[in-house]
């Protein structure tokens, strides 16, 4: 078996083009997750986690951890089933051989307790893609097994090689749950009967969402782009601020012609790869609603807060100008396009120092336990207004 494994694996190491590496990941399934609501309620989960030996396999995750790799890498995942049932990991969207596509009629199931399973292929097709476990797929993807993943061009910074150019980027997985059934997930029902009543994106719901770090941040002279996919059973809507233009570049991981569009349907199992481009500041969010593909009843709505500032007012008394954001920012500033070490001061417009340090050439990350105000960096006689939310 192992003789076998190793075959394959070198078979596609020498298909593989010269700039693509070996990427190894391993992985745990397990079926004793635990997660607190937003109303408190606290439910059963199954899923995905790092197999870790310092997490002594414990953590798992809904949704699982995003994997994320380039065009033309060798993948190898190991996977341990930790759980009393069979799984597998099936990639939803990817090009891959029957033998390591995780479904239990082509592939070998991993079995219980200690089973384990190394998946191996390369990645062709730049794009955002979903993993999910194959077995019994309703309940268990109801359950919580399932996870994004993401292949990089080798362009940087962009969706796909020749579109979808972005400043920032934001991966947001919309799913769901019927609690009923991770309150109960022995006996949870005919399928017929499912109907969700929990919506979360990343894993999160309501003001989590903004808690937990999910928010668009940016300026105006920034290109926001966003990876949007549904692992839902039903359709997930999403209407953008008016002012952040929004053009589509990617769709169930093939690149499209560009188009614009001010509201997206994820239909279960879809993707899409976008842009958004702002034209003003913006203090909007975009709006996520979740329907039932039966009846189109609005199930729950989340929403993703979007801030963009306009950054024209960013005083500075050289061309040899810093780029810093967010500003406003809540806790951490990053202080970037240094181009000489030196030192800088932030102070109040009381001329209080409330930080003083050393700026490293490039990117700098500052953490600021700040009050809400106005600020002043000073750095090489150079003056920029900071503003704290």
């Amino acid at each position: 078996m192992m003789r076998n494994k190793l075959i394959i694996i070198f078979s596609i190491l020498l298909t593989s083009n010269s700039f693509s590496q070996v990427q190894e990941i391993d992985l745990v399934s397990r079926m004793d997750g635990s997660k607190t609501l937003i109303d408190g309620t606290v439910i059963e989960f199954w899923g995905y986690g790092e197999d870790d030996p310092n997490l002594n396999n414990d953590k798992i995750f809904i949704p699982g951890p995003v994997l994320r790799f380039n065009v033309g890498d060798t993948v190898i995942i190991n996977l341990t089933n930790d759980s009393p049932e069979d799984h597998t990991i099936h990639w939803h969207g990817l090009d891959v051989d029957q033998a390591n596509d995780g479904v239990p009629s082509t592939t070998d199931a991993v079995g219980s307790f200690g089973g384990e399973f190394t998946y191996t292929f390369v990645c062709k097709e730049p794009g955002t893609y979903l993993y999910h476990c194959h077995v019994l797929t309703t309940l268990h993807l109801a359950m919580g097994m399932y996870g994004s993943f993401i292949i990089d061009p080798e362009a940087e910074d962009q969706i796909y090689e020749n579109s979808g150019k972005f400043t920032k980027e934001y991966n947001y997985l919309f799913s769901e749950m019927n609690t009923s059934w991770n309150l109960n997930p022995l006996s949870p029902g005919q399928f017929y009967l499912y109907e969700a009543d929990y919506a979360m994106v990343n894993g999160w719901a309501g003001s989590e969402i903004e808690d937990k770090n999910q928010s668009i941040e940016g300026t105006i002279n920034d290109s926001i782009g966003m990876r949007l996919a549904n692992v839902g059973y039903g359709r997930v809507e999403t209407i953008f601020p008016n002012d952040l233009e929004v053009s589509v570049y990617g769709s169930d991981g093939r690149e499209v012609a560009e188009y614009t569009a001010d509201t997206i349907q994820l239909y279960p199992g879809e993707r899409f790869g976008v842009v958004g481009y702002p034209q003003t500041a913006i203090d909007d969010s975009i709006e996520v609603n979740y329907y039932d593909l039966r009846n189109e009843n609005l199930l729950y709505t989340n929403y993703i807060p979007v801030s963009i500032i306009d950054d024209t007012g960013l005083e500075t008394f050289s061309s040899n100008k810093l780029s810093i954001y967010p500003n406003p920012f809540r806790e951490e500033i990053v202080i970037d396009k240094v181009k000489k070490r030196g030192s800088a001061s932030i102070t109040d417009l009381n001329g209080k120092i409330v930080w003083d340090g050393t700026l490293e050439e490039g990117e700098n990350k500052v953490r600021l336990n700040l009050d809400q105000g106005v600020y002043v960096l000073t750095y090489q006689s150079q003056q920029y207004k900071l503003i704290k939310h």
